[in-house]
């Protein structure tokens, strides 16, 4: 049986690129032998790939400037609202699955959300703001985009801030029984 290189979970299907647990990369890009990657950086790297928290930013990015037009052409009052947290849990959802794998559910993405902090008097008090500028047309409208623009991309390094923290915690951890292990030997 092979094991994950950065968390040491076992990996009982090798067939994905890819660890289940922690998200880390489990084989060479474009490797067709299946093998377990031996060269996994800590950061997820692997054989000069992107890092996971460079992965993780290109969605949040793309879901900043998404969410600024979803926001700006909402025009019905609640819309926004709305959309933005469809949006704001799919983009949770797609940090979390880099990080941890395709195992993490958009159940997990609120969960994860709500750990973050975001989800309550920040969020809803944006989300409260962009409503009320509903009712200003065309510069209202404009303002509200920009909002949720920031408002989303600050989510989304939280989430990422967030996953990198639990991944230290969880190196650690392993470099410790690593350490504990090779010591009682």
């Amino acid at each position: 049986m092979a094991f994950c290189t950065q968390c040491g979970s076992p990996l009982a299907d090798r067939t994905h690129a890819f660890c289940g647990v922690c998200g880390a990369r489990t084989q060479a890009p474009g490797a067709g032998d299946n093998r377990v990657a031996k060269n996994a950086a800590p950061d997820g790297q692997v054989d000069g790939s992107e890092s996971k928290k460079a992965r993780a930013r290109k969605w949040v990015n793309g879901y900043a400037l998404t969410g600024s037009g979803v926001a700006a052409a909402a025009i019905i009052p609640g819309a926004t609202t709305a959309a933005l947290f469809t949006l704001e849990t799919t983009m949770v959802l797609h940090i979390g699955r880099i990080y941890r794998g395709q195992h993490f559910s958009k159940e997990d993405a609120v969960a994860v959300a709500g750990a973050a902090g975001f989800m309550g008097t920040v969020g809803l008090g944006a989300k409260v703001a962009m409503e009320g500028l509903t009712f200003f047309p065309v510069v209202g409208w404009a303002i509200k985009g920009g909002i949720a623009g920031t408002v989303i991309k600050t989510l989304g390094e939280l989430i990422i801030k967030y996953f990198e923290s639990i991944e230290q915690s969880e190196l650690e951890a392993g470099n410790k029984r690593s350490k504990d292990s090779s010591a009682g030997s």
